[in-house]
């Protein structure tokens, strides 16, 4: 993803966030910031928006995954103590 275009989706998804934060959509887009922001190489931002993603919807797995991966690419041994609970 070349930088220019990461810009663009980003700034996209800032202005739908933006236009109407209490939408249904919002863990959906801040779960998509989150893997761009990850696959960008800027963890700090991504385990923001994936912490967006979850407290605007905890039951939605795909933020969880996010924000599991964003926490793994910091701290690998919190993010084996939270899959234990999957693994079992």
């Amino acid at each position: 993803l070349d930088p220019t275009t990461l810009h663009d989706v980003l700034a996209a998804i800032t202005s739908v966030v933006g236009d109407q934060p209490n939408s249904p959509e919002r863990s959906s887009l801040e779960t998509s910031r989150a893997w761009l922001l990850l696959r960008a190489g800027r963890i700090d931002d991504a385990r923001e928006a994936a912490a967006r993603a979850v407290a605007t919807r905890a039951d939605y797995a795909p933020a969880q995954v996010v924000a599991l991966a964003a926490s793994a690419a910091l701290k690998p041994e919190h993010a084996a103590q939270q899959l234990a609970p999957y693994l079992n």
